[in-house]
This record gives structure tokens, C-alpha cells and sequence, in this order.
């Protein structure tokens, strides 16, 4: 697993993000009902796949210092 952790205000900026994107319909009243267990799932993947790649740039720029 990745060794980096997303900033708090990142975090919160992902989770607003997608809350805001549920609302992104044309008719929001006939859209059905928001999954917030489901979003928050989503959220959390977006997280981890965002500090995985940060680790992976770090390592590249790390390389890249040893030459």
C-alpha cells in the first residue's frame, strides 16, 4: 500500500466534488436517491489512487536526482 497521505483539505475538496457532480443532472428532483455510502466508496478510491500516484512521481523524481 502507498506510504503517502492526501492533505485533509484535499480529502475535502474530493468529497465536495462529488457531492456537487451528484447534482449535475437535468432534472435533479427525478434523479433518485443519492447514495451517500456509495460516493463517499468512490471518494476514498479517488484518494488512494491520487496518493499512489504521488508516490510514484516522487520515486521518478528521486531516480532522476540520482543521475
Amino acid at each position: 500500500m502507498n506510504k503517502i497521505n492526501i492533505s485533509t483539505h484535499i480529502k475535502e475538496r474530493i468529497f465536495q466534488d462529488i457531492g456537487q457532480a451528484s447534482m449535475c443532472w437535468e432534472k435533479v428532483n427525478k434523479a433518485g436517491i443519492f447514495d451517500s455510502t456509495e460516493a463517499c466508496k468512490i471518494a476514498e478510491d479517488l484518494c488512494n489512487f491520487i496518493a499512489i500516484e504521488m508516490e510514484k512521481s516522487i520515486r521518478r523524481i528521486l531516480e532522476i536526482e540520482k543521475l
